[in-house]
């Protein structure tokens, strides 16, 4: 059930935002009508707008419900039987790696692919192979911009938005009577009845959170296995990176030197926790663990996959059949397959099919597949935008005597950039998130020093503190590149 749940609710904010996007392309006209015609708001959203959002939610709610089929197999990571972790005990018991991972991928491609398959048929029949009619928005479908700066236009907002009638009344009373009972027992847990000083032998006497289990472990869960004294190097190259993001928020920066920025502090930061130079204590790859780890992750894998994905959606929109099914092949096997499988294959295969001799450490091979990864999301991304260029521009080009890739470089590439662009930082979103997975092969991310922190006897009851502290890093990290994208997308709405 918490499986279910977890998921449930997890792919329910993604598909909220799918059909909110789609109610909002249906033109504002449709709902103006049925409101001439008597209908009530209930009616006209159940009669008049949902079944035209519904086609043009179709394609992308698919995507995203084949996502959910390969997201089923995090449930290895609480420890529930489900295929993957029958698989890899299957795996453990009899050694037969080849034959296991090969059932996890093919099982999954095929699955995912049949759904593709069965629900492109279905929508081509119902016609809604189309992707919409353009439109004005609904307004009523949207709130408002809160008027952070006027104290005097709070009021008027909040009876508009919040209470317009008596439903949408008795659902904000709802909503906000819910919201103050689990705020309630929350400050209960994390502040009143905490625990701030002492040991363990304190926390046991509280019902509230053990803050000093944070204060014991702190250190353990942000840079894991790395040596104690030399964790200063592991402490400066995280801050690097976070520095390379909050100057992303910086206008200013958005040309190449940002992306130079970021090559420098990743290979900055790689030599700090390398070492081996300059007096500095050389430590192997398999001591470098925790928040930094997670960053380079996430880091090397959004900037190494972008041209490989430039790559990948041109090759998909070649005329010559050698270059584009290829590029198909490959952003399909590799969507169709979930990570964990990917991640198996770079862990698990890739030292049986090389010499002794050509063999690199476990964070190489998974940071590779997390590239291969990311790059086959990436492509779709930026093919879309590719699409979005009008015809024109091309045969333009060609007219003032462009090469071909000339015309790419120069004419089609910055404005399939520009529309792809909040695309691409969701697809970073989600790449910070998919770091988390390493831990299944034996990767020490910051999801499993984590885990570290709460293995003694004495801290063992104390999990939620380890996993809430976590999870803040997370979000921090998350919903800045949820801001990065929204201010991006302002500036390219302005800029247009």
């Amino acid at each position: 059930m918490t499986l279910v749940a977890s998921l449930s609710v997890y792919a329910s904010a993604y598909l909220a935002e799918i059909f909110r996007g789609a109610i909002l392309a249906v033109p504002a006209g449709q709902s103006e009508a049925a409101k001439a015609l008597g209908l009530s708001p209930a009616q006209t959203m159940g009669r008049i707008v949902m079944p035209q959002a519904l086609r043009i939610a179709i394609p992308p709610m698919t995507s995203w419900h084949l996502n959910t089929i390969k997201n089923s197999s995090l449930g290895v990571a609480i420890g529930y039987p489900e295929f993957v972790s029958v698989v890899d005990t299957v795996i453990s018991q009899t050694g037969q790696a080849i034959e296991g991972v090969g059932l996890i991928v093919l099982t999954f491609l095929l699955l995912s692919l049949s759904l593709s398959f069965v629900t492109g048929l279905y929508a081509r029949r119902m016609g809604w192979s189309v992707t919409g009619q353009p439109g004005r928005s609904i307004q009523t479908a949207t709130l408002e911009p809160f008027p952070l700066r006027s104290i005097a236009a709070w009021p008027s907002w909040i009876r508009r938005n919040l209470f317009r009638g008596g439903r949408q009344s008795i659902l904000t009373v709802s909503i906000l009577a819910l919201a103050a009972l689990a705020a309630g027992k929350g400050l209960s847990w994390l502040l009143i009845d905490a625990t701030y000083a002492g040991g363990a032998a304190e926390c046991r006497l509280a019902s509230g959170a053990c803050w000093p289990f944070l204060r014991e472990n702190a250190r353990l869960i942000l840079f894991g296995t790395y040596p104690e004294a030399e964790q200063w190097r592991s402490a400066a190259a995280a801050a690097m990176l976070l520095s390379c993001l909050a100057l992303s928020f910086v206008p200013r920066f958005w040309s190449s030197r940002l992306g130079l920025a970021w090559l420098g502090a990743i290979s900055v930061a790689m030599l700090l926790l390398r070492g081996g130079f300059a007096g500095l204590a050389y430590v192997p790859m398999e001591k470098w663990s925790g928040l930094p780890v997670t960053l380079l992750l996430a880091s090397i894998a959004v900037v190494a996959a972008f041209p490989l994905a430039i790559l990948l959606a041109f090759g998909r929109r070649s005329a010559r059949r050698g270059i584009r099914w290829p590029s198909v092949a490959f952003i399909e096997l590799v969507r169709g397959t979930p990570l964990i499988g990917v991640l198996f294959l770079a862990a698990v295969l890739f030292p049986l099919f090389v010499p002794s001799y050509l063999s690199i450490d476990s964070l190489p091979r998974v940071q590779l597949a997390l590239i291969l990864f990311t790059a086959a999301y990436m492509a779709e991304v930026i093919r879309g935008g590719l699409l979005a260029v009008p015809g024109g521009q091309a045969e333009a080009a060609q007219a003032l005597g462009l090469a071909k890739w000339q015309a790419r470089r120069h004419i089609l590439l910055p404005q399939a950039l520009k529309v792809s662009v909040p695309g691409l930082v969701n697809t970073s979103i989600s790449e910070v998130k998919n770091t988390t997975l390493v831990l299944i092969v034996g990767v020490f991310d910051l999801l499993q020093t984590t885990r570290l922190s709460y293995v003694e006897a004495q801290w063992r009851p104390y999990f939620a503190e380890a996993y809430l502290f976590t999870g803040a890093i997370f979000f921090l990290l998350c919903f800045s590149l949820s801001r990065l994208s929204m201010k991006i997308e302002r500036k390219l709405n302005h800029a247009g």
